[in-house]
C-alpha cells in the first residue's frame, strides 16, 4: 500500500477533534503530501470552511510580499495571550533540548512570559550551562520593536495557515 493510501486509511480512523488539532496544531510537522490527504478528509467530513482553507494556506508556498502582509496584519490582531488589543503582536524563539518554543504576544505579555522563564531558568555562573546562558541573555536582550523581530516573522511563516485563519476571523469582527 502506499503512503498516500496509509494516510487516507489513518486520516479515516481519527475522530474529528484530532483532525481538528492537527490542522490547527500539527499541522507543521506534516509534510505536503500529508496536508493533501489532511485537506481532503476535513472536505470530506464537511469541517468548518475556515480550517479547511487554513490547511490550504499552509500547504501553499507565500511569496516574500505576501509574507509580510500576513506579518503586518497577525500583527494587529489580539494578543494571544491576554486577548488585549491595541497593541503590536512581537515575539521570540528560545531552543530548550532541541526543540523551538516561540513567545508571541503584546509587549506586557511578552515582559510577564520573560520574567516566568527567567525564573524557571534560575541563576547559575557560565558557562555551567551554555544553553540556559544563552537562553538568558537572549531574553535579557529582547526589546519592544516598533518592527517584527525576525523569529516573529518566522513564525507566522511556519504557522501561515493558522495565522491566515486568526486575520480572517479578526478582519469579520472589526
Amino acid at each position: 500500500m502506499d503512503n498516500k493510501k496509509n494516510l487516507e486509511n489513518v486520516y479515516e480512523s481519527f475522530p474529528d477533534s484530532k483532525l481538528e488539532f492537527m490542522a490547527l496544531q500539527e499541522i507543521t510537522d506534516l509534510d505536503k503530501e500529508a496536508m493533501v490527504v489532511l485537506y481532503n478528509e476535513l472536505k470530506k467530513r464537511g469541517f468548518d470552511k475556515d480550517i479547511i482553507q487554513a490547511v490550504k494556506k499552509q500547504s501553499e508556498d507565500i511569496s516574500d510580499d505576501e509574507l509580510k502582509k500576513l506579518v503586518d496584519k497577525y500583527r494587529k490582531t489580539p494578543c494571544p495571550i491576554c486577548q488585549n488589543t491595541g497593541t503590536l503582536l512581537n515575539g521570540f524563539m528560545l531552543k530548550k533540548d532541541y526543540k523551538d518554543y516561540y513567545i508571541i504576544g503584546c509587549p506586557s505579555c511578552i515582559k510577564l512570559e520573560v520574567a516566568k522563564l527567567r525564573k524557571s531558568l534560575g541563576q547559575f555562573s557560565v558557562p555551567a550551562l551554555p544553553q540556559r546562558a544563552r537562553a538568558l541573555f537572549e531574553l535579557e536582550n529582547f526589546e519592544d520593536k516598533s518592527e517584527p523581530s525576525d523569529d516573529f516573522i518566522h513564525y507566522v511563516y511556519l504557522h501561515r495557515g493558522n495565522i491566515y485563519r486568526i486575520v480572517q476571523k479578526h478582519q469579520k469582527k472589526t
